[in-house]
């Protein structure tokens, strides 16, 4: 009498439920590629990107000597929305760029604010557009980077007659929400670029003075120079 072979039947596995969005989930961890390397899937990675990350996974700088005007972002990013993407830097995973950013939207969410144009909500996360890609060289490379991106903003400065013109303007039509200027702000420094409406004609001859060279006979106002006798 023969007998039927037992053929056992392969386990199938179980899938876990995963409720976290695609676009949460961490990513896998790769070795950094410099730029126009080639993978081994024969492919070279962008050079830049944009990835869509939960605030809750983008990690702030070590260090960071910048302050920011936290009300004043907020207040912007409420009427222009998420504009300026947030810059990590692949090497350290950290930010290099957008600190006030992230911590704007954070407060905002945790105020219960409605999200700002530009930012996605999945359940109960944020999520912001990140630009990734860069990767700096070193530790002193990181912070360099994060002084000059906010530093460079600074010594350019401001063309202010085209700059009171424009917030003038901006003031007129009630406009002035987000931009970081009051009214106040502005007419002290339109005034700062006024010139007076007149100027006194003096006399030399009529002017006194509080010293005069023995020497050369040149009169002045003012501190003397040490060691000269007035």
């Amino acid at each position: 009498m023969s007998v039927a072979p037992t053929v056992k039947q392969p386990r199938k596995k179980s899938k876990q439920s995963n409720t976290e969005p695609a676009s949460l989930r961490q990513p896998r961890k790769r070795a950094p590629v410099a730029a126009g390397e080639v993978t081994a899937e024969g492919s070279a990675p962008p050079d830049r990107r944009i990835e869509y990350m939960s605030l809750t996974q983008i990690v702030p700088a070590l260090r960071n000597a910048k302050g920011h005007a936290d009300a004043e972002i907020r207040a912007s990013v409420g009427r222009f929305g998420y504009v300026e993407l947030m810059t990590v830097d692949e090497r350290t995973g950290r930010l290099v760029a957008g600190h006030g950013r992230l911590d704007a939207l954070k407060a905002m969410q945790e105020r219960g604010e409605p999200a700002p144009a530009g930012v996605v909500v999945h359940g109960q996360h944020w999520v912001a557009p990140v630009l990734r890609g860069w990767s700096s060289r070193s530790d002193a490379e990181a912070d360099a980077y994060l002084l000059a991106s906010n530093r460079l903003v600074e010594v350019g400065g401001w063309d202010n007659e085209s700059l009171v013109t424009i917030l003038k303007a901006l003031e007129e039509n009630a406009a002035l929400v987000g931009v970081g200027y009051s009214s106040a702000e502005i007419a002290a420094l339109a005034a700062k670029m006024a010139a007076p409406n007149e100027f006194q004609n003096v006399d030399p001859d009529e002017l006194e003075t509080e010293y005069q060279c023995p020497k050369c006979g040149y009169e002045w106002s003012g501190a003397a120079k040490p060691g000269t006798v007035p």
